[in-house]
C-alpha cells in the first residue's frame, strides 16, 4: 500500500489514538506530520536533512557511527520523519523497501516495515501499555505549532 500525504492536516492531532496510529497508514502521517513541525523547530537539522544525511531521529535509521558493513536497517517511520523534516511530501510504499545513502557517512539505509530487520521488537512483542506511554510522548510535542499547519491531502491506496 502506498502512503501519500502533501499537506498537514490541522485536525490529524485531534483523532483518536486508535485512529492516528493503528489506521492503514500505521501512523505514518503522524510521524511525517510530527517532522515537519520539527523541521520549524530545528532549522539546523532540517538543513542537513535536506543536504541528504541520514541524521539521528527519534526512530531507527539515523547514523551516528558508520558500521563496518557500510549498511543497515531502518524503520518507514524514521523515513516518514526524515521526509517530514525535509519538507517534502509523505511518500511511502509500505509494502517494498526503499534504500537511501547517507550524504554524508555513505552508508545505505535500507527502510523497511519488518521490525525485526532493524532490531526492534514486533508490536507483538512490546506490552501496550509501553507503546501508548511512547506514542502519548511522541504526541505532546506534536501540539506546539500545529496552528501553523494547512490543509491536509493524503491518498492511501
Amino acid at each position: 500500500m502506498r502512503v501519500i500525504c502533501e499537506q498537514v492536516d490541522v485536525a490529524h492531532s485531534e483523532r483518536s489514538w486508535e485512529e492516528r496510529w493503528c489506521g492503514a497508514d500505521a501512523g505514518l502521517i503522524t510521524v511525517w506530520t510530527r517532522g515537519r513541525q520539527r523541521a520549524l523547530e530545528e532549522p539546523l537539522l532540517a538543513e542537513a536533512a535536506k543536504r541528504g544525511e541520514l541524521i539521528v531521529l527519534n526512530w531507527k535509521g539515523g547514523i551516528a557511527q558508520p558500521p563496518k558493513s557500510g549498511r543497515k536497517f531502518g524503520s518507514l517511520e524514521y523515513l516518514a520523519s526524515w521526509q517530514g523534516l525535509r519538507g517534502d511530501p509523505l511518500v511511502i510504499e509500505m509494502d517494498s523497501e526503499t534504500a537511501l545513502t547517507c550524504s554524508r557517512t555513505g552508508v545505505v539505509v535500507t527502510f523497511t516495515s519488518d521490525p525485526k530487520k532493524y532490531g526492534a521488537p514486533s508490536p507483538d512483542e512490546v506490552p501496550a501499555e509501553s507503546a501508548q506511554v511512547a506514542v502519548d510522548d511522541l504526541h505532546s510535542g506534536m501540539t506546539a505549532g500545529a496552528e501553523t499547519s494547512s490543509t491536509n491531502s493524503h491518498r492511501e491506496g
